[in-house]
């Protein structure tokens, strides 16, 4: 294969799978129990990537207390704006309030690393944004929606993201202690790890089109959470860029960016309204469009110096 069609390979690994699912909704189904499929598979991923990381670099920095406080005031702002705004029609605030305020999505740190990113300051990134969004969710869940919070409701989420993100970032740091040779794992499996989120992306669109189809509603309200959804997409993965430090723009981005969309249905679903649901589920379709044209995009410029090599 040519370098230059190379490029466009792994870009179609996930435009396709989220058409599929769109035409094939019954892959919904892998998600529930027994299969859990989306959630073991992240784990894996997590697992095989975390492989390659030393423990040392997994700290904090500050620029990811500086995305966190950027994620709240995704959330935050937007929903005081679109309130004294649109007054009658709280579900648009609603909308943008749990597109903003989601932490970083479990995978975001498996797609820094399919961008050429450091995963260990990827993963740091995301355990802040999860612990402090959480934390956070105690307090601007009852102010924005009304209703209270149970301290079960939020335990559960914490255990949830625990399991995915930190047993096997734990298991892996175990064998690599008992194996250092494990290390190299990583990117002999990297060609799996990509099939396999492929393969979770396919079950999310199918997860996205079912719930689309029982609750379309009103055609203004959709193209309303569409463009809420949008808003917040393409503002969080520029502000993350913009917030990062040298040399960390793609981790940044990524990191503001790319967001637990499956917390956020599920909290917006418990405690809000359908539109704002609907808004989280055209989230999954943008961010992952965009995480397509940023993979092509690097592909290419590694086909590009590929090629120049080979003429030298």
């Amino acid at each position: 294969m040519k370098q230059g069609a190379k490029a466009w390979v792994r870009p179609a690994m996930i435009v396709v799978p989220l058409a599929a699912g769109a035409f094939f909704p019954r892959l919904a189904v892998l998600a529930t129990p027994p299969w859990n499929a989306i959630r073991y598979v992240l784990m894996l991923m997590v697992f095989t990537s975390s492989l390659s990381i030393d423990a040392k670099a997994l700290r904090p920095r500050g620029a990811h207390f500086l995305l966190l406080a950027a994620n709240l005031a995704a959330g935050v702002l937007p929903f005081l704006a679109l309130r004294a705004l649109f007054p009658a029609h709280r579900d648009f605030a609603l909308a943008a309030f749990f597109c903003g305020i989601a932490p970083s999505a479990t995978a975001s740190p498996v797609v820094i690393g399919f961008l050429g990113g450091d995963v260990a300051y990827a993963l740091g990134g995301f355990a802040v944004s999860s612990a402090g969004v959480l934390a956070a969710m105690v307090v601007l869940l009852p102010w924005a929606t009304g209703a209270g919070v149970t301290a079960g409701a939020i335990a559960s989420v914490a255990l949830s993201v625990a399991t995915t993100v930190l047993l096997p970032l734990a298991l892996a740091m175990g064998l690599r202690a008992l194996f250092p040779g494990a290390r190299d794992f990583s990117k002999r499996l990297s060609g799996a790890t990509f099939a396999l989120w492929a393969a979770t992306l396919a079950i999310l669109s199918a997860m996205a089109r079912t719930y689309l189809a029982g609750n379309a509603g009103a055609a203004g309200m959709l193209a309303g959470c569409a463009g809420i959804a949008l808003a917040q997409c393409a503002a969080g993965f520029a502000l993350g860029r913009r917030f990062a430090p040298a040399g960390r723009e793609t981790e940044c981005s990524q990191l503001l960016g790319q967001k637990n969309t499956t917390l956020a249905l599920y909290l917006a679903l418990a405690y809000a309204t359908p539109p704002a649901a609907i808004a989280v589920v055209c989230y999954v379709f943008l961010q992952n469009l965009w995480n397509a044209w940023e993979i092509f995009r690097h592909d290419r410029a590694g086909a590009a110096r590929g090629e120049g090599k080979s003429k030298t």
